[in-house]
């Protein structure tokens, strides 16, 4: 699968892409957890495009793609 992050914010404040990504492990792990996703390994699980924009609200939108080998 392909997995891509996309974050709203409400102000204009500069925030690092990584560390927003990286604030979604626990998204990821339960996406595992209710089978979802197999695994988050490098061989089950690719990063897709990751986004910041301002927004009226706070939100994450997470996108998932499966991806057939």
């Amino acid at each position: 699968a392909q997995i891509a992050y996309h974050f709203y914010s409400k102000d204009q404040r500069r925030r690092d892409i990584d560390n927003l990504i990286a604030s979604c492990k626990a998204f990821q792990d339960g996406l595992i957890d209710v089978g979802v996703l197999f695994y988050d390994d490098a061989q089950h699980l690719s990063l897709g495009l990751c986004s910041l924009t301002t927004d009226t609200e706070d939100k994450t939108v997470i996108e998932l793609v499966e991806v057939l080998k």
